[in-house]
């Protein structure tokens, strides 16, 4: 076997790697392609959803601000003021025996009013709380459709396209090989019949 057999057979063996790698690589990109449509409607989605909680948010904090004006209103500035900050002292959260500091906590002062302020502010809390989760929600799908538009767009724009360059390359040079095989064969022929020999 010659030196550009040997050439021929690798260049062969690299050209079907070659068309393997870039089946695979056409493959990866369709299902990479599906996958970021897919993730584009779970952002629409999540989208929608973070509007909508982000309206109950702002319409829940704002209940709880015209509840504590109201609280304020009734029974003062000052007497809500204490209150909150008698509620959060340490020795005020749980005793030793566990029951929760409302039952130890003086009932002079309290008002329907400041009771619907701690509703309301809780309320806002849990909801805003909910908001939280939906944004992280919301940009966790975003990080993924990032990164999903990131190897489809590698795997079109630079992977398929490398292969398909490399591939037409050994096409190219393996076609050109072997009409260099044919001339070659051709003019041994011919200098075999002008010479005689069979």
């Amino acid at each position: 076997m010659d030196m550009q057999e040997t050439v021929g057979k690798t260049m062969k063996h690299e050209l079907i790697k070659l068309k393997q790698a870039l089946y695979l690589a056409q493959r990866g990109y369709d299902l990479l392609e599906l996958k970021r449509r897919a993730l584009q409607a779970s952002v629409r989605e999540a989208n929608k959803r973070v509007t909508m909680i982000r309206v109950a948010t702002a319409a829940a904090i704002t209940r709880a601000y015209d509840a504590l004006e109201a609280a304020y209103d009734d029974i003062g500035t000052d007497n809500v003021e204490r209150i909150r900050k008698n509620l959060h002292h340490p020795s005020n959260t749980v005793n030793s025996m566990g029951t929760d500091w409302m039952s130890r906590f003086p009932l002079a002062g309290m008002t329907a009013s400041l009771d619907e302020a701690a509703i309301t502010w809780r309320a806002a809390v849990n909801q805003f709380i909910v908001f939280i989760d939906a944004e992280n929600e919301l940009l966790a799908l975003q990080l993924d459709l990032r990164k999903t538009s990131k190897r489809a767009s590698a795997l079109k724009n630079i992977r398929i396209p490398q292969n398909q360059a490399r591939i037409k390359y050994i096409e190219n040079k393996l076609e050109e090989s072997e009409r260099e095989s044919i001339a070659r064969l051709k003019r041994i022929t011919n200098a075999r019949l002008i010479s005689g020999r069979p």
